[in-house]
């Protein structure tokens, strides 16, 4: 059983100041770019800014003490006052100095700083001394202080066919440096409530190079800028869950307010997030509502969209969705490192290890509680609906870079209701997973595979789905 979907429309014929929500602060990056939000984040925080002429550079380089300062800020070390120098970062140097950062000679503040300068500063300004001296996460650097920033997923590194790469004596850029502040930041907070969110592209080391991948693709997370079809506002609601955006705004500059009002166009939002919400069950088991709110005059319009739901408040969304995150990161690290999974494992034989975990750690939830919708459901309390079992499993099969997506339909043999369930492409098949069937379909304590990698013909006697949408 999923939630169904709620629309709420709100309209107003106002004048408005032209800003946009998620618009490019400098105008030399853009929202595709991988750095983009974190540079975004960081500036809004008043932790990193560009130039006079509004440029952010991001592939430019940056010195010791300007990477010194952005550490300081990020790390909370309270910066001791050096009344002997009127230089402008004395005060950085000296606490530095002080907390064992720096050395207290050989410090060269204009020089431009290195990425292996950058880890061994940031583990000494995070005290981080604990780490598993064995571990080499990547081909060309034994350093000790990359082994332990990249256990936390701040620091990754480039996988090639021979292994992964940091390239410690290459100069760090102002792009990198966001990252990796925007991931300590992203660190200190969830230490607070012993939770860590999912790091880009984190690599995990199981003696066979096997890293995690990103959950999104590129062509996923880039946004268009005057969105008109439903396949633009598609990825503007992946974008908006991924980023954890309540709302978002456009300013449509050549595009009356009449235009936007009309039942063609609410259609083609409608219509969007009616796809993603059955594509993306690892973002949308929180979220079931869209909300629009239009206004304009002559040919300037606005249009603000709201991602709520009607069983579940912010202030629970905000707080469960790290967790789930963090958990199910959690579970697939522990089955890399125990080589459950392994990188010449086939596509099938991954997805059936993740199959067999999710239906043996969940148990069906007939009370049909609000969280059990929820992969949070599913990963914390293992109490989960469809929904929820889904969630989790292609969240942890997009984490070892199995293609999936959520398909949605009505299930049951007497009588059927709405279900999701799982589409997935395994080496280069195309086929129906349903873990919560795996689950609740089988004895106690058993899993049942028939609903496990199957194909359309067999689905097709307990399932129905609409073929032209999801195809199969």
């Amino acid at each position: 059983m999923r939630k169904k979907i709620v629309i709420v429309a709100t309209l107003a014929l106002m004048l408005f100041s032209n800003t946009v929500y998620g618009a490019t602060v400098f105008k030399d990056i853009k929202a595709s770019d991988w750095y983009y939000t974190d540079v975004v984040e960081l500036e809004a925080e008043g932790i990193v800014a560009g130039y006079p002429d509004n440029t952010f550079r991001p592939q430019n380089s940056i010195t010791s003490v300007e990477v010194l300062q952005l550490i300081l800020r990020a790390t909370g070390v309270m910066v001791q006052k050096d009344e002997t120098s009127n230089y402008w970062a004395a005060d950085l140097i000296k606490t530095a100095i002080a907390e064992g950062i720096v050395e207290s000679t050989g410090f060269e503040g204009a020089k431009e700083v290195t990425r292996v300068e950058v880890a061994n500063m940031l583990v000494k300004a995070m005290k981080l001394t604990e780490t598993n001296s064995d571990l080499q996460y990547f081909m060309d650097s034994t350093n000790r202080a990359e082994n332990i920033l990249v256990e936390l997923g701040i620091l990754s590194g480039v996988a090639t066919e021979n292994g992964i790469y940091f390239y410690p004596n290459s100069k760090i850029t102002r792009a990198e440096i966001s990252s990796i502040i925007a991931r300590v930041n992203k660190y200190n907070i969830a230490k607070g409530t012993q939770e860590t969110e999912i790091p880009e592209e984190a690599v995990i080391e199981n003696n066979k190079n096997f890293a995690l991948y990103p959950v999104l693709t590129e062509e996923e997370k880039e946004v268009t800028k005057d969105p008109m079809t439903a396949e633009a506002f598609e990825k503007i609601f992946v974008y908006m869950a991924s980023e954890n955006l309540e709302s978002y705004e456009i300013i449509y500059n050549d595009t009356t307010f009449d235009v936007l009002k009309d039942e063609t166009f609410k259609a083609i939002v409608v219509e969007a997030f009616a796809v993603v919400f059955s594509k993306y069950p690892e973002y949308f088991s929180y979220t079931n509502g869209v909300g629009y709110e239009i206004s304009g005059k002559a040919n300037t319009s606005k249009l603000i969209i709201k991602l709520n739901s009607d069983f579940l408040t912010k202030e629970q969304i905000k707080e469960m969705k790290p967790k789930f995150y963090a958990a199910v990161e959690g579970v697939v690290i522990e089955l890399i490192e125990n080589e459950k999974i392994t990188k010449g494992m086939t596509d099938k034989e991954k997805a059936k290890v993740l199959f067999e975990w999710v239906a043996n750690n969940t148990k069906y939830d007939k009370t049909l509680q609000p969280e059990s919708y929820t992969g949070y459901g599913q990963i914390v309390n293992g109490l989960a609906v469809c929904q929820g079992y889904t969630a989790t499993y292609n969240l942890m099969c997009k984490m070892v870079g199995l293609e999936v997506w959520g398909i949605t339909g009505l299930a049951g043999t007497s009588t059927k209701e709405e279900h999701i369930w799982t589409l997935a492409n395994l080496d280069g098949e195309i086929v129906h997973i349903d873990v919560t069937w795996g689950d609740s379909a089988a004895k106690e304590g058993e899993v049942n595979y028939d609903y496990f990698a199957t194909n359309s013909k067999f689905m097709s006697e307990t399932h129905t789905w609409d073929k032209k949408q999801f195809g199969q």
